[in-house]
Order: C-alpha cells, then structure tokens, then sequence
C-alpha cells in the first residue's frame, strides 16, 4: 500500500540524516498513520459514512496500542538483526495487529437485526 511506502521513505531519510533508529522509526509511523486512517476509512473498511470522530479516536488509540507493540518487537530483533531488517519486520507485526484491531473495533460492520433488539429491549 501506498502508506508503506511512504513511511519507509521517511525512515531511510531519517536514518541517512543520523537520527536514529527509535526516532526515525517513530516518524515514520506518524507519518503512515495519518494517511493510513484515509485510506482504511474509505477503501479498506469502506467506513465513508461512519463517525469520523468515533473512528478517527479509535483508530488513533489503536495505533498508538500497536505502534507500542511493534516498537517492543522491533527493539527486540534490534539484538538479532540489522535495522533494516529489524524494522521490516516489526512493520509486519504493525499490519498484522493494526488490521485486526481495526477490523474487530473501529470500523465493525453493526449488525441490524441486534441493534435493534437492543434498542427494544431498553426501551420496556
């Protein structure tokens, strides 16, 4: 996806500036994030007409929960392997638990049929 592309630009020309790994590894996810939650809104999940507020948090909380995971993994094959390699890989472990988490929370499809049962149920 486009979104990966763009958040490996921003860390290989973070890390040819001397930033460092951690720093270039942040930018890059913030980067990605915010085109990220675009493109999962309106093409992925296909959300168009949902709460931009509702899922812009959740998607934010779920980002930051995944971006914290992804660091620690990242940071762990740091002592196993080179930085390239390091954040390649935690960026799978980003997709993998980002898409999961956005499929299960922000962006559910509601299912009609249970919604409005709970809304008679709350209103005897």
């Amino acid at each position: 996806p486009p979104h990966r592309c763009i958040f490996l630009q921003r860390i290989e020309l973070l890390l040819l500036a001397s930033a460092g790994p951690d720093l270039a590894n942040l930018f890059g996810y913030i980067v990605g994030i915010a085109n990220s939650l675009v493109c999962n809104k309106l093409w992925v999940f296909r959300s168009g007409r949902g709460n931009w507020r509702r899922e812009t948090l959740l998607f934010l909380t779920g980002a930051a929960i995944c971006y914290v995971l992804q660091w620690g993994a990242f940071r762990l094959l740091l002592t196993f392997l080179n930085e390239h390699w390091s954040q390649l890989l935690g960026m799978g472990v980003y997709t993998a638990l980002n898409y999961a988490y956005n499929r299960l929370i922000t962006f559910r499809k509601h299912d009609r049929r249970t919604t409005a049962r709970n809304h008679e149920s709350n209103a005897i």
